[in-house]
């Protein structure tokens, strides 16, 4: 787990999330600064992650991955523990 997330409340975590959402609704072009910025993970090479229904994510964010439109912005909240 990143050491950011590690010492994060779940409140701070929604309040961050409503931040990152307000900046990229307000510009979505800023879409790769502000996952180089918050991302707490790391890909190698940095590619973007491909999502489809074979996809091994959290089930919530897969089904809010293939939901969104182009330059649309959404959160979830996962009930699926994660480790």
């Amino acid at each position: 787990m990143d050491p950011r997330a590690q010492k994060r409340t779940n409140d701070e975590a929604a309040a961050l999330a409503e931040q990152i959402a307000g900046k990229l609704k307000a510009d979505p072009r800023r879409i790769d600064a502000l996952v180089k910025e918050h991302s707490e993970i790391r890909l190698a090479g940095g590619e973007p992650y491909e999502v489809n229904e074979k996809t091994g994510f959290v089930p919530e964010f897969k089904q809010l991955a293939l939901r969104l439109m182009l330059n649309e912005t959404g959160i979830v909240r996962p009930t699926t523990a994660t480790t």
